[in-house]
């Protein structure tokens, strides 16, 4: 089980959430909200929100079971109100004496080195996040308010696992390189490879329901790869990859030129599937 599985069992387990009133205190920037059963958390707004195509990707802060420690998620949803995100990246904190916008900056600090779990876009009344429900009714606003999309930001969307001995890796569309063509919504996808770990916590495996935990440790090499996707047809093609060594040196490995491509069905059930839906779903494809 990974350790997305594992939040996602936390934000149900909501009467195991404590959360201490005078621990954060309510701040320019943050909307604080109460989750299903009572739960304080601090989503971020303005600034601290940013539209990705038609939708929003901000990030939720809340107390975990040790009183002293909070966890931070990101989610992304639809700013017509269609879908949510659930939680695709997880760090966690010591909350004494903190507020939400030193959450806020921890958390920047550190996605970096956070592994990225595939997000899965869910209707709102289907969503496993504690604090949805409580979040609806300010969509509209936290959607007038961001800020523009940024460049290079990953918004992970599908993933492959280890084979033979390769790395796995994790999809995300790199933020502010889409494109509209006359056919397709050309997208660059960062292709991050991972290699399954145990998690370890204070020094020890972390155990939960009886299950060790594992997550996916970044290898520091990735691809690039530039693909056209087609909402309507449901096609797709890739006509550029480039890969990156560790040391960040760069060698094109495929090129097509753009006018040549000759897009193809997507293959129900496969990842490019899983690439054109969420794709589609966060730019709103009509070609």
């Amino acid at each position: 089980m990974k350790m997305a599985a594992t939040m996602k069992k936390l934000t149900l387990l909501g009467t195991f959430l404590m959360f201490s009133a005078g621990t954060l205190a309510q701040q320019s920037g943050f909307i604080s909200l109460k989750g299903n059963n009572g739960q304080q958390v601090f989503v971020g707004t303005g600034q601290n929100a940013q539209r990705i195509g038609n939708a929003v990707q901000t990030r939720f802060h809340v107390s975990q079971i040790d009183p002293s420690l909070t966890w931070s998620g990101r989610v992304l949803f639809a700013c017509n109100g269609s879908w949510i995100s659930d939680n695709f990246q997880t760090t966690f904190h010591d909350n004494t004496g903190r507020s939400p916008a030193e959450f806020e900056t921890l958390a920047r600090a550190n996605e970096e080195k956070t592994p990225l779990d595939v997000l899965e876009l869910n209707d709102w009344q289907k969503s496993q996040l504690l604090f949805a429900a409580a979040l609806r009714p300010h969509v509209n606003t936290i959607c007038k308010n961001a800020a523009p999309e940024p460049r290079n930001y990953q918004i992970p969307v599908s993933e492959y696992n280890e084979d033979g001995g390769k790395p796995g890796g994790v999809a995300s569309i790199l933020t502010g390189s889409f494109s509209r063509k006359r056919d397709a919504l050309d997208v660059w996808l960062r292709m991050s490879h991972f290699k399954v770990m145990p998690h370890i916590v204070n020094g020890k495996l972390f155990v939960y329901e009886g299950i060790e935990q594992k997550y996916n440790a970044p290898t520091g090499t990735y691809e690039m790869h530039r693909i056209a996707f087609s909402c309507l047809s449901r096609r797709l093609a890739t006509y550029q990859i480039i890969e990156y060594n560790k040391a960040g040196k760069s060698t094109q490995t495929a090129d097509v030129p753009r006018e040549k491509l000759e897009l193809v069905d997507v293959v129900p059930g496969s990842v490019g599937e899983a690439q054109l839906d969420k794709v589609c779903a966060i730019y709103s494809g009509k070609n």
